[in-house]
């Protein structure tokens, strides 16, 4: 049976009364709600423990039901939209993929409870290290981030137990590493980086920068990362010839306001998108016609920024951008006549 909000609608319904998509998607654990998280377009569902009572439920209402398993793969019961779904495949999967999918459910929900399990194993070395090591009266962190390792291989958890990052706890997920001690030392033995490393020092800096600010405004999240290949910014075409001329580099803001109107830099960096169908959020923003450009980020430290976009803290300079497009005006926001 479903669990959560559901709505009567009669079985047998009529096909042509059914509209919209349901989306079944299966929730990692560990569970905090029914392995398959429903939403009807965006609207309130029921949450199911079996896959095949969502898409029944689904498709009595629907006209199509798109499941997503935990490998990202798609499947599709109901109408289909063709071309935009050329990588779906059709529900039910064969005898053989349910069960590969409900076994990598069961390994996922393996690997939640060791790392459960390896959570608590460090937070009673973590208070066990604070009584013998500092005068530190509570055990719960001031703040805490997580940190993304290069390439997919995992992350950090930091906790800073003071405010200037001398008193720090860190351990990586999936595995049994933790160290204790000052930001700088705690991230190398986690990481297994050495001081001279560039990944290492970029990250140190992204650290120094974040806890100089109040807690409500640091990033709970950090990833900083080699860019690789070309990101797209977009911008007022008045500076059009001062980015010609300087590259982009917010110290040379002034000549128009910022995409979403500010009159200063939001930060000292340069925001990036990672597409062109990204940056037509910005594009659509304006009330004036905008150009978007292409940088080249090879080799510069990208990371992300507070309002979920990415960010360079250097200047992009000249030789690296190019004008992806010209004039642009927002779905919005059309020109008169």
């Amino acid at each position: 049976m479903p669990r959560g909000q559901d709505g009567p609608t009669p079985r047998g319904q009529r096909a042509e009364s059914r509209h919209g998509t349901l989306y079944v998607l299966e929730e990692p654990p560990p569970a905090s709600r029914p392995r398959w998280y429903c939403h009807w377009d965006g609207r309130a569902a029921p949450g199911f423990d079996d896959v095949d009572e969502a898409v029944a439920w689904g498709l009595e209402r629907a006209g199509r039901v798109v499941v997503r398993t935990l490998a990202s793969v798609f499947y599709v019961a109901g109408e289909r939209l063709g071309d935009d779904e050329p990588d779906a495949r059709q529900w039910p999967p064969p005898p053989v993929e349910r069960r590969a999918i409900d076994g990598a459910y069961r390994e996922a929900v393996a690997a939640a409870e060791l790392e459960h399990l390896r959570r608590q194993e460090y937070e009673y070395e973590r208070l066990n290290w604070l009584i013998d090591h500092t005068s530190v009266a509570s055990e719960e962190p001031v703040f805490a981030a997580s940190i993304e390792l290069p390439d997919g291989c995992g992350n950090i958890e930091l906790e800073e137990f003071a405010t200037d990052g001398s008193i720090c706890g860190a351990r990586r997920t999936g595995g049994d590493s933790c160290a204790f001690g000052s930001t700088t030392y705690v991230l190398g033995e986690v990481t297994g980086r050495v001081n001279d490393d560039p990944w290492f020092l970029a990250l140190l800096q992204v650290l120094g920068r974040e806890q100089a600010l109040e807690a409500p405004y640091r990033r709970t999240s950090l990833v900083v990362q080699s860019g690789r290949g070309e990101m797209f910014h977009a911008s007022d075409v008045v500076n059009r010839w001062s980015i010609l001329r300087n590259g982009l580099d917010w110290r040379h803001m002034g000549a128009a306001r910022g995409i979403a109107g500010s009159t200063r830099p939001e930060e000292e960096a340069v925001f990036l998108c990672e597409s062109l169908s990204e940056v037509k959020f910005f594009t659509d923003m304006c009330r004036r016609p905008t150009d978007v450009w292409a940088a080249n980020v090879d080799g510069m430290w990208v990371e992300n920024g507070p309002s979920g976009w990415w960010m360079v803290r250097a200047r992009v300079p000249a030789n690296r951008v190019r004008l992806a497009l010209s004039d642009v005006w927002s779905d919005r926001h059309q020109p008169d006549g």
